[in-house]
């Protein structure tokens, strides 16, 4: 039998529902993580929610990643850099898009005004986040981590 490196390379991936009920998994706790640094940066430290919004995103990118490459995904046979080259690229579009679309959703949606710098209540930003969250993570994270990132 004569396989080929990337026939060795898939072979230990789980099936695509495994993959995607893991992927939420690895969501739910990185947005654990997530949401955890944005209530610190932003209620405690008092940091502009934005950007406490991008930290923490990056902080759940962080931890998302290891748990996709090792467990979600089980890719851990392929280049490590590669893999997180292209999730770095998904996770600047990723962080952008909530980044942006919590501050829309904030201050056009629900009316808080433009860019007040710690009048917003926490949540309301925690109710942006969830939603525009949602609205990404499946069509977005989801579906490039298992199509580009980790294949």
């Amino acid at each position: 039998m004569n396989n080929t490196h990337n026939d060795i390379e898939t072979s230990h991936q789980p099936p695509a529902w495994v993959a995607f009920f893991r992927h939420q998994a690895t969501a739910i706790m990185a947005t654990a993580l997530d949401y955890c640094l944005l209530y610190f940066l932003y209620e405690t430290s008092k940091i502009y929610y934005p950007i406490s919004v991008g930290i923490g995103a990056f902080g759940g990118a962080i931890f998302a990643f290891l748990l996709g490459r090792y467990w979600a995904f089980q890719a851990n046979e392929q280049s490590s850099s590669k893999q997180l080259l292209k999730y770095a690229i998904v996770n600047v579009g990723s962080i952008s898009l909530n980044v942006f679309g919590v501050m829309l959703f904030t201050e056009v949606i629900l009316g808080e005004g433009s860019f007040e710098l710690f009048t917003l209540s926490l949540s309301k930003v925690m109710i942006s986040k969830v939603i525009v969250a949602t609205c990404i993570g499946i069509p977005y994270n989801f579906l490039l981590q298992k199509n580009w990132v980790f294949n």
